[in-house]
């Protein structure tokens, strides 16, 4: 995978916020009505409030109406609050990423270069963690004041959508596990047709992860620049 379309991985990623729920809208099961609606997201935002860390295998999934395929993007996952991201990808092609506060790091082991993204990139990127608990940084009143929220059960997953009320911002979908709520999947569908799926797989939520791991760590003689 050429630097451009890994450039594009990551902005993809840190914009969100990555297939079995179907980001175009056609949702299946019982859609909740609004005072277990409301309860569900209530439940939704206790359990995340609760989450300092997480762990997971992520499956990253761009589709477009300009790609003939998919884009598809293997790795793993480690976040810590506040809005500090470890992304590591195996396929197609290696890559760490470090998101903090003093910005993004991209370093690619293969060609022993490490890239510092523009500073529109980075300002997307702080406070990437907390992209993917929405629920529990904002009240839902606010929440409800910029979006429809609608909430569909159906077995083993309960499924949680955002339409914008404003013209041009995308519109968001999630999918969590019932009973625990813990998250399985994040959707993006910006207007224009483009979409962004997270799927995580082996969630863990606040196992102890040290500082040090979301510290930019590249080997001596690693060429460095800027985007």
């Amino acid at each position: 995978m050429g630097l451009g379309m890994r450039r594009g991985v990551l902005i993809a990623f840190v914009a969100f916020v990555v297939c079995p729920f179907n980001v175009l809208g056609q949702e299946s099961g019982r859609e909740l009505p609004p005072a277990e609606a409301e309860r569900v997201l209530e439940q939704i935002a206790q359990a995340q409030a609760k989450v300092r860390t997480i762990r997971a295998t992520v499956v990253q999934k761009r589709s477009s109406t300009l790609l003939k395929n998919n884009s598809v993007t293997e790795g793993r996952l480690e976040g810590k609050r506040p809005g500090l991201i470890r992304w590591e990808v195996d396929k197609p092609s290696r890559s760490i990423t470090w998101i903090g506060p003093d910005g993004v790091t991209i370093y690619y082991p293969d060609q022993r270069m490490a890239k510092t993204p523009p500073r529109w990139a980075v300002a997307r990127a702080g406070g990437g963690l907390d992209k993917l608990f929405a629920f529990s940084d904002r009240p839902l009143a606010e929440i409800r004041q910029e979006h429809d929220v609608r909430v569909w059960s159906e077995s083993g997953v309960v499924r949680v959508k955002l339409v914008p009320r404003n013209e041009g911002a995308a519109e968001m979908a999630f999918v969590f596990s019932p009973g625990d709520y813990t998250l399985r999947e994040v959707a993006v569908l910006p207007p224009g047709g483009r979409a962004v799926t997270l799927t995580f797989r082996d969630m863990r939520v606040n196992a102890e992860i040290p500082d040090a791991r979301f510290v930019p760590d590249l080997p001596p003689g690693t060429a460095t620049g800027e985007m």
